[in-house]
């Protein structure tokens, strides 16, 4: 995969605080989110669009531990 040049510093952001990826269709959002995970030994998908995933998202509950939360975005 091709590094993407917003990837380092969304890493560095990531060890302060939450961060939201945004932009149109088919930039490499969900790419870029993946390539991130691997800096994560515990992290964990959701897709907004399950509904199983959604209320876990809305009731915050995630396995203990967890280091890094994917969520697909909201469609």
């Amino acid at each position: 995969m091709k590094p993407r040049y917003l990837e380092q510093a969304i890493a560095d952001d990531l060890d302060r605080k939450m961060v939201f990826l945004g932009g149109p269709r088919q930039v490499g959002k969900t790419t870029l989110a993946w390539a991130l995970r691997r800096r994560y030994p515990s992290s964990v998908y959701y897709n907004w669009d399950n509904p199983e995933h959604k209320a876990h998202i809305l009731r915050q509950q995630w396995p203990p531990g967890t280091e890094y939360l994917n969520s697909h975005p909201i469609s």
